[in-house]
């Protein structure tokens, strides 16, 4: 009675299309570009719970989420040296979802009159396929790929304390360490992103 478990799982079927028409003088002449993704991203869920006594609780979750994917808008004839650096000839017509694993751990505790309450969490996402905007900068466009691998790192913890009827002081610390765990260049040799940043 003291100790919960939660396993799930959720299955996604993601469709879009999409149909793009531009022009005007900064787009240097009409554009058009379509097309369409599916994607069926599985997202799993594992959970514990358990508590010591009735003003205690400690807790464990790993979850995994998901972000669609999309399409990209045709680019102008004149951004050619812009994707040549990148070594492609041309824009993707589409880019897929990208996806995090998250792992937290964590612990409540409040007094027996309720007067003091404190939480602390800490956690590990590691961020996978990551949907990045890629500027063609010559040019003035841009466009969506997936790009490399991240991590965030970091811990909160928050303190309330009533000391009185009708006061509450409440404190709060947090830190979170964010980068990109890999390198990625372009089929060109191109820097794209940098590990560390």
């Amino acid at each position: 009675d003291r100790l919960t478990l939660t396993i799930g799982g959720r299955v996604a079927r993601t469709k879009s299309s999409f149909s793009n028409s531009q022009d005007g003088p900064l787009n240097f002449g009409p554009l058009a570009s379509s097309g369409s993704t599916r994607e069926t991203p599985f997202t799993p869920k594992f959970g514990a719970s358990y508590k010591p006594d009735e003003h205690s609780l400690v807790y464990a979750n790993v979850a995994k989420g998901f972000r669609p994917g999309g399409g990209n808008t045709a680019v102008s004839a004149l951004c050619g040296p812009d994707l040549g650096d990148l070594g492609i000839p041309t824009v993707p017509p589409s880019y897929k979802s990208d996806h995090v694993w998250s792992y937290e751990v964590g612990a409540k505790k409040a007094s027996g009159d309720g007067r003091l309450n404190v939480q602390a969490s800490a956690f590990v996402i590691d961020w996978s396929n990551i949907q990045q905007s890629l500027p063609l900068v010559r040019c003035g466009f841009a466009f969506t790929a997936n790009l490399g691998k991240a991590v965030s790192k970091g811990f909160d913890a928050q303190l309330s304390v009533q000391p009185v009827d009708g006061l509450t002081l409440r404190g709060s610390l947090a830190y979170t360490d964010a980068h990109y765990t890999r390198t990625v260049v372009a089929g060109s040799g191109a820097l794209l992103v940098s590990k560390g940043d």
